[in-house]
């Protein structure tokens, strides 16, 4: 995960945007303990959502 957002900054992204399924909490988990910001009410019940949408700011350094 890393090293894809160093080449992501390196190309000139600044964000990344990521999403996965109410029924892969691991996935889930993953972008919550790499930094990644969800663009949902994490309190809200997963299976009433379509899909998990998160976010993360690039920076030059990554």
């Amino acid at each position: 995960m890393t090293e894809l957002e160093a080449l992501a900054a390196r190309r000139g992204y600044t964000r990344v945007y990521l999403t996965t399924g109410p029924r892969q909490p691991e996935a889930r988990h993953l972008y919550l303990t790499t930094g990644y910001q969800p663009q949902f009410d994490l309190h809200a019940d997963p299976e009433t959502l379509k899909f998990l949408p998160f976010t993360k700011e690039l920076t030059q350094g990554q």
